[in-house]
């Protein structure tokens, strides 16, 4: 009997492991989330566009604001500035008012039968040659009581005509109380001139033609 030699079988066979595909599962799983990146972004992009839309108009609305204020503040300053002059318009009043008062109060000089409306005061006289007085006013401009006094007392009894008529005598009654003093002979011609002007002085007289002119001018009327 021929030796023959046996060979080993390998009886172990090689494992089969079979390659594994990619199942249609896994790209079912891909497009959702792509669909919901894309969501998100067009939210972000929607909720930037309305944020800068509110922005813009808030930043509008600030301005409006800002530009009404300025407006405010304007018209608060004018108001403040009327203000100040209707206090000031009042208080003009109240001191004229108040001045007006203070006339009313001043002394009565004889042989005047009403207050002076004009503010008194005393300074000592000078004579001159003609025989007028002066001065009829002191240094402030106040009437001169101390002339008034002495001409009326200086034709007493009867102290110049011109010096009783009071507040609403007119130019022609003046002129003629003028006339019938110095035609009487109670007065000279410059007393008459002198009593004229103190009591034009003492009553407010205001005359468009002045009478001393017209009475040195011998006219009978103005």
């Amino acid at each position: 009997m021929d030796d023959q030699t046996t060979q080993p079988v390998n009886t172990q066979q090689a494992s089969y492991q079979p390659t594994t595909q990619p199942s249609g599962s896994s790209k079912g799983r891909v497009k959702p989330l792509l669909f919901s990146l894309l969501a998100v972004i067009l939210l972000a992009v929607v909720g930037y566009g309305v944020y800068s839309w509110q922005h813009g108009k808030v930043n509008d609305a600030n301005t409006k604001v800002s530009s009404l204020q300025s407006q405010v503040s304007g018209l608060q300053s004018q108001v403040n500035k009327l203000s100040k002059e209707i206090s000031q318009s009042t208080s003009s009043t109240s001191t004229q008012s108040s001045r007006s008062s203070t006339q009313a109060t001043y002394a009565t000089l004889s042989p005047a039968t009403v207050p002076s409306k004009a503010a008194t005061c005393t300074q000592a006289l000078t004579t001159a040659q003609d025989g007028t007085v002066g001065p009829l006013t002191c240094s402030n401009g106040d009437l001169n009581s101390t002339a008034w006094q002495y001409i009326a007392g200086h034709y007493a009894p009867e102290p110049p005509s011109v010096m009783t008529l009071g507040y609403n005598a007119t130019c022609q009654q003046v002129l003629t109380a003028m006339g019938n003093d110095s035609n009487s002979g109670k007065t000279t011609k410059p007393s008459e001139e002198e009593a004229e002007t103190i009591s034009a002085q003492y009553y407010g007289w205001n005359f468009a033609t002045n009478p001393d002119t017209a009475y040195a001018n011998q006219e009978t009327s103005c």
